[in-house]
């Protein structure tokens, strides 16, 4: 499965990729900088719908904070979407309040 890359804030991005197996299990990689250091790493999947930050994590530029919520979401047949809700701040660019942002679908 091909990897998706969504940038999140000026200096941070994940990148998720798909497994194919048939849990449809999902792993996120949460970096700052962009494309360079993994801050957390949840797995989702059809067996556990979601992963929750349990602590605030990142660096001097980057804090995901902690509530931060992984969602697997089954869209029937082979097809679902992860989402992204919570807060990252970013030195650069604020606190980005995400809701709801797809972070990886597979149709």
């Amino acid at each position: 499965m091909a990897s998706q890359t969504t940038q999140l804030t000026a200096n941070s991005n994940s990148t998720a990729s798909g497994s194919g197996d048939s849990n449809q299990s999902t792993q996120i990689r949460f970096m700052s900088p962009a494309n360079s250091t993994v801050w957390w790493l949840p797995t989702v999947s059809n067996a556990i719908t979601n992963s929750v930050l349990p602590e605030d994590t990142g660096n001097d530029t980057v804090t995901f904070v902690k509530g931060l919520t992984v969602t697997f979401t089954a869209l029937g047949g082979s097809a679902y979407q992860v989402t992204l809700t919570g807060q990252i701040r970013d030195k650069v660019s604020g606190t980005a309040n995400i809701s709801g942002l797809v972070i990886y679908s597979q149709t």
